[in-house]
């Protein structure tokens, strides 16, 4: 709002103490729109700052150990508004924000129907955790998800390319993170999430997790970074664990890593459905008569430790632009597979590596 910032600064500062105003603060996500009469077409950075005292810990993640502000209420000083491009006033036509929050939070609550709702500006559209049986979700529209922190690892903003990185920030639009039964996705639009548009995962920590009869079907998924994102890691002696009976069919997912996802650090990770390259253990596993469109990176990476976990394909339809990323599929218990080209053996790769027999593939140039 021009009213708002056209007169600011660029050093005026808000000091704020209390620590749960900074968490407010930084669940805070902007949504930027450049002026249409902007010299510069790129997109310009709006975001807080805040200044963290020298004092610091660590905590362990991953095998990994991060340097992290000692955080109570004298841990901060001041906190600033930052746009990389000068004043907002005059750089932003219009800015939207949103603040942390789940429209719909399922918990662990059975048999939840999600019908017919617009669901917009917020950290996840519908999430739930622990073990869920019964959530169904259909004709819904999910748009301009997540963006806003939902905790930090560390302090460094530039974290190795691919790595998980030191800030993880919600955005997925529809999340079981756990066990799940009988779950269903269908007839969504769902776009512009900072993460996934749709997604089950899970690390099992050494617990034997339940994830059966999951449905994707019929949705439209674009501009997200991962239009389905699904991951079964286990750890700690997991021997049991295994996704059964998922079903994937007849969606249209297009345009993953074109989205405002895009300004993470690890760029090149999107894809239309990421499996990631974990244990992922599955049985009656299908992926079929989907229209995969354009994608920024992989258009489609799917690897598990066995070959017989990876999900069969038939029917599909391919759209790329040449010389892009066609993907990722098979076992890798003991090599990843190669990264394959969307290239002129596009065809070829997904005849006889995909094992897509009956799909129909077309290059732009």
């Amino acid at each position: 709002n021009d009213n708002v910032f056209i007169i600011w600064n660029n050093t005026q500062k808000i000091n704020c103490k209390n620590l749960n105003d900074i968490v407010n603060i930084h669940h805070i996500a902007f949504f930027n729109h450049l002026r249409s009469d902007s010299v510069d077409n790129e997109l310009g950075i709006l975001d807080i700052v805040c200044f963290y005292t020298e004092r610091l810990t660590t905590q362990e993640f991953d095998g990994e150990s991060f340097p992290v502000p000692f955080i109570n209420h004298e841990s901060f000083g001041e906190l600033y508004l930052r746009c990389d491009k000068g004043n907002p006033g005059e750089v932003f036509g219009d800015i939207e924000a949103i603040v942390a929050g789940t429209i719909v939070r399922i918990w662990s609550h059975p048999n939840v129907t999600v019908d017919n709702l617009c669901l917009k500006y917020c950290c996840f559209a519908v999430s739930g955790g622990g073990h869920i049986a019964g959530l169904h979700v259909s004709n819904c529209e999910i748009g301009w998800i997540g963006g806003n922190i939902q905790h930090y690892y560390g302090t460094d903003p530039n974290y190795p390319q691919g790595k998980r990185g030191t800030v993880t920030r919600f955005g997925n639009g529809i999340e079981i993170y756990g066990g799940c039964e009988d779950y269903i996705v269908k007839n969504c639009y769902i776009y512009q999430s900072y993460d996934a548009g749709v997604t089950h995962q899970i690390t099992t920590c050494g617990n034997t997790i339940k994830l059966e009869d999951i449905y994707y079907l019929d949705n439209v998924i674009e501009y997200c970074v991962y239009g389905i994102e699904y991951f079964l890691n286990k750890t700690e002696g997991d021997t049991i664990s295994k996704i059964k009976n998922c079903e994937m069919a007849g969606n249209i997912i297009r345009y993953s890593g074109y989205g405002w996802g895009q300004q993470r650090h690890n760029t090149d990770t999107p894809a239309h459905i990421k499996g990631w390259s974990y244990e992922n253990t599955a049985e009656n596993f299908s992926v079929h008569d989907n229209h995969f469109g354009p994608a920024a990176y992989r258009m489609l990476h799917l690897v598990a430790k066995e070959p017989e976990s990876c999900p069969k394909m038939w029917n599909n339809i391919y759209i790329q632009n040449m010389g892009k990323t066609l993907g990722q599929y098979g076992a890798n218990k003991e090599t990843e597979p190669e990264i394959l080209p969307f290239d002129e053996n596009a065809q070829e790769y997904i005849e006889n590596i995909f094992c897509d027999k009956d799909a129909k593939v077309y290059g732009i140039k």
